[in-house]
């Protein structure tokens, strides 16, 4: 596949990002079925900086991208050459139901909310009968999660926590410019499909989007790699092959592809 919607993202900055992307894209073109994936209403929920919503975009997808942080949807907005993309400053849950869209993509996001469920049937409000939900999220039970739990669970009160996730596990991600937005999730694969399924979808793709690449370097490869230096590249590169033959549990985040059908008590 032309991969050059790559050229409207910083993901070749994120480690992990370009796999995450290509998955992302690829569902959408997927999702067009036989149609043109330019006639696709798309909505991104935490949309970050625009990376994704970018990309998708320049396939000629209407898109809409919502955060609610304000510095990430200036900084999104700085970068839309685009007519056919917008960014607001958003809480998905106070959007409107019509307009309903034909892909919702929702990506590391979950992880960061007290109330996962009730977003996901926000989505599922959201999404025309049939069509997908592409989401992401970290594996829970992976190194770098594991610290994040370990550092507010052992240490006295939550808020000393927080601070010494910020000095061990701070995040110079190209995602977003919110960088105080701490995981409170910590999701098994298992935990993330049910809630999937409960909402109301059906599973119809789950797939890595890293090995380990993305957790050694935020653990401690950043302190030697440079981002987006040659040695970054190859590193990532191998990382994306090597997630293709991951085992699917033991992955540093997963990308899951869910079709919306109808829940329980849904007329």
């Amino acid at each position: 596949m032309n991969r050059t919607y790559r050229e409207y993202t910083d993901y070749h900055h994120e480690p992990g990002g370009l796999l995450r992307l290509d998955l992302i894209i690829d569902a959408l073109q997927e999702c067009a079925g036989s149609g043109a994936v330019s006639e696709l209403n798309v909505l991104e929920i935490g949309c970050g900086s625009g990376n994704i919503s970018r990309a998708a975009a320049s396939l000629g997808c209407q898109v809409l991208g919502v955060d609610i942080d304000a510095d990430s949807i200036v900084a999104a907005q700085a970068n839309n050459p685009f007519p056919n993309l917008r960014f607001e400053i958003q809480d998905a849950r106070h959007l409107p139901m019509s307009p309903k869209y034909d892909a919702v993509i929702c990506s590391e996001v979950f992880e960061h909310l007290q109330d996962p469920m009730g977003l996901m049937r926000t989505i599922h409000n959201l999404l025309k009968p049939n069509k997908w939900l592409l989401a992401t999220v970290p594996n829970g039970y992976g190194p770098e999660e594991l610290l994040r739990r370990f550092l507010v669970t052992t240490t006295p009160g939550k808020k000393l926590g927080r601070i010494l996730q910020k000095v061990i596990l701070i995040h110079d991600t190209v995602q977003t410019q919110n960088w105080d937005s701490p995981h409170i999730q910590y999701f098994s694969l298992g935990r993330f499909l049910a809630l999937v399924e409960k909402a109301g979808f059906e599973v119809i793709q789950v797939r890595n989007w890293t090995a380990f690449f993305m957790q050694a370097y935020y653990l401690f490869l950043r302190v030697v790699v440079k981002r987006a230096s040659p040695l970054f590249q190859r590193l990532d590169a191998w990382d994306r092959t090597l997630a293709e033959r991951w085992p699917l549990g033991l992955g540093g985040g997963w990308f899951i592809v869910a079709r919306r059908i109808a829940f329980e008590g849904e007329i």
